[in-house]
């Protein structure tokens, strides 16, 4: 007994059809070239329950006309498969799945982890692998806090207990909830933070602070508890931003710190925009001094290089992003010459004085043609 299945889904507000298959001449018997469950292994949208029909089915007609065909509703809901875990997001490099799906593109500095559930909060597994990523690629990982954290001592007892002290992570707390709904559960806002982040960037620049007019959250949205400014301070000396409501009315992030507390050689970079503003800078000077790697022996390559880096950094002098015009690029492109040279590559020092820094900051970039490795330097040029 043959006949066609087709399979839909459909969206559950709207009513429109999402995706569709068809099946022609599917039979339920298990000696079919047709046979239904067979055909079904390749379908994307559904699978065979048992106990199988043991008739053709009959036509759906329509309400109040028995000759109008429709649609014939699910009979349970579907799901989309297993939840996702810790290992789910971290991936495979040789696989390219995971955190390492990243690596198909050129350059990003932003990365963000979503909750795996309405109630699950990440494993330190995920973020400990995606701040290592996040510090390969010279980019910034935000996290969001713990569900169970209620109160700003929740918050500070749950970051010394995680142990994350890295510059290249940042949090926030409290988490937000709807402002006409406020016994529904507070949700994440990493996402939404990293938008405004990337407006930040547009309008004004990664080294400004995020906590100005137009840069604040959705206004439906508030933070899930009010923070006093006593306990702003101390999470802000935590690693924590502070999410509160701001003159306009939306939720604005206080604070602008990384996690990179309590650490000497991270001392300079507990600040957010002169964190995101170093990564910046690195990546884009890793990424277009590229080509030098591959050139042939010229002894002009190390000033082609000085050249290119002192036009960026007058541009971002330009815009105010260093506290005075003053900066140092050097090249050694001397290693090249050696017999080995295709491993050592050449080596750009920079330093510069961030906008809002107390003191100037230098790098020594190491670039090879297995990649652009960065060393942090201790000590600058006077």
């Amino acid at each position: 007994m043959m006949g066609s299945t087709l399979i839909t889904t459909r969206n559950s507000t709207t009513g429109l059809v999402i995706d569709q298959e068809i099946y022609r001449q599917a039979n339920f018997r298990d000696d079919s070239d047709a046979y239904v469950v067979d055909l079904l292994l390749t379908s994307s949208l559904a699978r065979v329950e048992k106990p199988l029909p043991t008739h053709r089915p009959e036509s759906t007609s329509g309400v109040g006309n028995p000759f109008d065909t429709s649609y014939a509703q699910h009979a349970q809901e579907g799901t989309d498969g297993q939840g996702l875990s810790d290992y789910d997001l971290v991936g495979s490099r040789t696989q390219k799945t995971g955190l390492f799906t990243l690596d198909q593109i050129d350059q990003f500095d932003l990365l963000y982890l979503p909750p795996l559930g309405k109630s699950t909060d990440l494993g330190p597994t995920s973020v400990l692998a995606a701040e290592r990523y996040c510090r390969e690629r010279s980019a910034m990982l935000i996290v969001d806090p713990a569900s169970n954290w209620k109160m700003a001592d929740d918050a500070i007892a749950g970051i010394r207990e995680f142990g994350y002290a890295s510059p290249n992570m940042m949090s926030y707390f409290p988490r937000l909830h709807h402002r006409y709904d406020e016994q529904a559960t507070p949700r994440a806002a990493g996402g939404a933070l990293a938008g405004l982040l990337c407006k930040l960037d547009r309008d004004y620049g990664a080294w400004q602070d995020l906590d100005r007019q137009g840069l604040g959250f959705s206004r439906n949205l508030v933070p899930a508890i009010d923070i006093d400014v006593e306990c702003a301070q101390t999470l802000s000396r935590a690693g924590l931003n502070v999410i509160s409501k701001g003159p306009a009315g939306s939720a604005r992030l206080q604070g602008s710190v990384t996690m990179g507390r309590g650490s000497e050689s991270h001392r300079r970079f507990a600040i957010l925009p002169i964190r995101r503003l170093s990564l910046q800078i690195v990546s884009a000077i890793g990424e277009a001094t590229r080509w030098a790697v591959f050139e042939p022996e010229d002894a002009g390559v190390a000033d082609r290089i000085r050249s290119q880096v002192t036009a960026y950094f007058s541009c971002l002098a330009d815009m105010n992003a260093f506290d005075s015009d003053h900066f140092v690029v050097e090249c050694d492109a001397g290693l090249r010459k050696r017999e080995d040279g295709v491993a050592h590559g050449f080596a750009i020092f920079i330093a510069f004085h961030p906008v809002g820094c107390q003191e100037s900051i230098s790098f020594t970039l190491h670039q090879t043609a297995s990649g652009c490795r960065v060393a942090s330097t201790a000590f600058a040029p006077a």
